[in-house]
C-alpha cells in the first residue's frame, strides 16, 4: 500500500473531524449562553416577585403608605424597614448594572430598568434616604451611583402621592356597567 496516496486522505479526514468538532463546540457554547441568559432572566423575575411580595405584607404596606403620606411620623423600626426596602431595590439595580458592565446584558439595560424608579423613590422619604445613603459613600460616586443619582433627580418627590390620589379620584367616579340578565 502506498502511504503517499493515503496520507492526504487521512489529513483531509482529520481536518473534517476537527471542523465538525469545532462546529459542535460552537453550538454547545451558544446553547449554554442561551440557557444562562434564560436563567438570569428567570432569576430577575423571581427577585422582582419576591420584592413585590413585601408589599402584600400588611405591616409593610402600612409603613410604605406612612412613608409616602406622613414620613415624619415613622417610628425607628419603620425607618429601618424602609431602609432595607430601598437598599434591596438599589441592590437589584446594581446586579443588573454589573451584568451589563460584564457584557451579559445589552448596553442601557440598567437605565431602562430604572425608568420606573418613581415607584420606589417618588416620595420625600425615599429621596431623603438616598441623600444620606449617597453621602455615606464619601462623596465619590461610582458610575452606577452617578446613574442612579441622575435618575432619582428626575423623579418627582410627590409621584407616589399623585399616583394614590389619581387612583382614588378615578375609582370614586367609577360606575359599574349594569348587569345584563
Amino acid at each position: 500500500m502506498n502511504t503517499d496516496s493515503v496520507n492526504p486522505w487521512l489529513t483531509f479526514g482529520a481536518n473534517v473531524a476537527v471542523l465538525i468538532g469545532l462546529a459542535l463546540v460552537v453550538a454547545e457554547i451558544r446553547q449554554n449562553t442561551a440557557i444562562a441568559e434564560l436563567q438570569f432572566s428567570q432569576n430577575r423575575s423571581l427577585a422582582i416577585d419576591q420584592f413585590e411580595l413585601l408589599n402584600l405584607d400588611s405591616d409593610f404596606a402600612q409603613t410604605w403608605a406612612k412613608s409616602v403620606q406622613q414620613p415624619q411620623s415613622l417610628t425607628p423600626a419603620e425607618y429601618r424597614m424602609m431602609d432595607s426596602y430601598l437598599a434591596m431595590r438599589l441592590e437589584g439595580w446594581n446586579r443588573i448594572y454589573e451584568m451589563e458592565e460584564r457584557g451579559y446584558e445589552p448596553p442601557g439595560t440598567t437605565e431602562r430598568t430604572m425608568q420606573n424608579a418613581g415607584i420606589w423613590f417618588g416620595n420625600a422619604f425615599a429621596q431623603t434616604w438616598w441623600k444620606y445613603e449617597r453621602l455615606g459613600r464619601n462623596g465619590d460616586l461610582d458610575p452606577y451611583q452617578q446613574l442612579f443619582d441622575r435618575v432619582i433627580s428626575e423623579v418627582k418627590p410627590d409621584e407616589n402621592q399623585n399616583w394614590i390620589n389619581n387612583l382614588k379620584k378615578d375609582i370614586a367616579g367609577y360606575s359599574p356597567a349594569p348587569v345584563k340578565e
